[in-house]
């Protein structure tokens, strides 16, 4: 009997550990307009991923090489590339391992897209003005402190 209450015990403890985890990317789904963080949200400094996020140590960088800033694109599919640098791309979830994360592709503030990649493909894009913001964050989906994100508008045809 005490090892069927343990094993009990020890699912139920795994179920809430996966349910903090994933409530960790949800909310809002898009950075506030004024790049602010919530106080208090459990991010990680830039040293949390020194060793191990590159070979140089450095701090975790991420750049937008497409679109363009104010650029202009084909509606409907619109792919983002970016270069990540000092930060090992792997899949989403588990406990924090320092020097891994993965990316939040967030078109114009909704629901971001959680990517091991540096090349993500919006699709059903209308035509108009866009934002598309990419953070990187740790891989259990906790923001880096400060915030690692870029953000380019573009609009599409």
């Amino acid at each position: 009997m005490t090892r069927r209450r343990s094993s009990t015990a020890i699912a139920w403890a795994s179920v809430l550990a996966i349910a903090i985890a994933l409530a960790g990317c949800g909310g809002s789904g898009g950075a506030p307009a004024d790049g602010s963080r919530e106080a208090g949200s459990g991010g990680r400094t830039y040293g949390d991923y020194g060793a191990g996020g590159g070979a140089s140590g450095s701090d975790p960088t991420v750049g937008i090489l497409e679109p363009a800033m104010d650029g202009v694109v084909k509606a409907n599919k619109v792919t983002v590339r970016i270069k990540v640098s000092n930060l090992i791309l792997v899949r989403p979830g588990g406990p924090p391992v320092a020097g891994q994360g993965h990316v939040h592709y967030t078109l114009d503030r909704g629901y971001p897209a959680m990517v091991p990649a540096e090349t993500y493909e919006f699709t059903g894009v209308r035509k108009g003005r866009h934002t598309v913001t990419v953070e990187l964050v740790g891989n259990d989906h906790s923001p880096l402190e400060p915030a690692v994100r870029q953000t380019v508008r573009f609009t599409a045809e």
